[in-house]
């Protein structure tokens, strides 16, 4: 067989990194799509390439958070059913829904657990 030249490599490499990122933005859309309307929330698709190497779903909590500090919520998630993995970043104040790994059906699972519990806070 005919060995690709390191361009095509390139080529095929960059084609397979859009679609990647391509279907991310789609997962994170439908996680996006549950949250709407909480006001509580900044939210933002985000890809950086410095804090970010694939697009993720960054949140900030505002001053209309009633909730407790965002730094324990990856704590609670896991806690909850589903059990949801999530990182908070304290240097940027961010709580992140990363889609790498999310299958079919996951997002909107994912994305209506977090309005379940943000609304419990509204309380």
């Amino acid at each position: 067989p005919k060995t690709p030249k390191p361009r095509q490599i390139e080529l095929f490499m960059e084609n397979n990194e859009e679609l990647m990122f391509s279907h991310c933005r789609e997962k994170l859309k439908l996680v996006l799509a549950q949250l709407d309307g909480l006001e509580e929330l900044n939210l933002k698709i985000a890809h950086d390439q410095i804090n970010y190497n694939v697009p993720v779903l960054t949140m900030q909590f505002n001053e209309k958070w009633k909730g407790p500090s965002p730094l324990d919520l990856p704590k609670i998630l896991l806690q909850g059913k589903p059990r949801i993995f999530m990182q908070y970043f304290k240097e940027l104040d961010q709580l992140v829904v990363n889609p790498v790994s999310l299958q079919e059906g996951e997002p909107e699972i994912i994305g209506k657990a977090l309005k379940n519990l943000f609304l419990h806070y509204r309380k």
